[in-house]
C-alpha cells in the first residue's frame, strides 16, 4: 500500500507543474498538523519523500484524508488534496491492480 501511495505522490509531482502546486492553502507545519487533528481528527497514515519535500498523507478513521507537502526546512506545510472516504485496499507488491 505504501508503494501505490507514494508513486502516486511521485506522479503527482512529476505531472503537475510547479506554479499550480502552490495556489493551495499553507501555513506553519504545526499549525497545518494542529488543524487537521483538531477539526478531522486526522493523523499521519503514511510520509515519504519526494524530490526535496516531505510528503504527509493524514487519514482520520471516518475516512476523511489530507494529502500535505511540507517544506525540506521542515517549517511550511501546504494542503494539497484532501477528500472522503478514504479506504484501503488489501494490495501485496507485483499485484496488479
Amino acid at each position: 500500500m505504501m508503494q501505490l501511495l507514494m508513486f502516486m505522490v511521485l506522479l503527482f509531482a512529476i505531472v503537475v507543474p510547479a506554479e499550480a502546486r502552490h495556489p493551495h492553502p499553507c501555513n506553519t507545519a504545526i499549525s497545518v498538523k494542529n488543524m487537521l487533528d483538531s477539526r478531522y481528527n486526522e493523523t499521519v497514515r503514511f510520509a515519504g519523500i519526494t524530490g526535496r519535500l516531505i510528503a504527509k498523507f493524514y487519514v482520520s478513521d471516518n475516512g476523511s484524508w489530507t494529502l500535505v507537502y511540507i517544506s525540506p526546512d521542515g517549517v511550511e506545510s501546504c494542503i494539497m488534496a484532501s477528500g472522503e472516504a478514504w479506504h484501503e485496499v488489501p494490495w501485496t507488491p507485483g499485484q496488479k491492480s
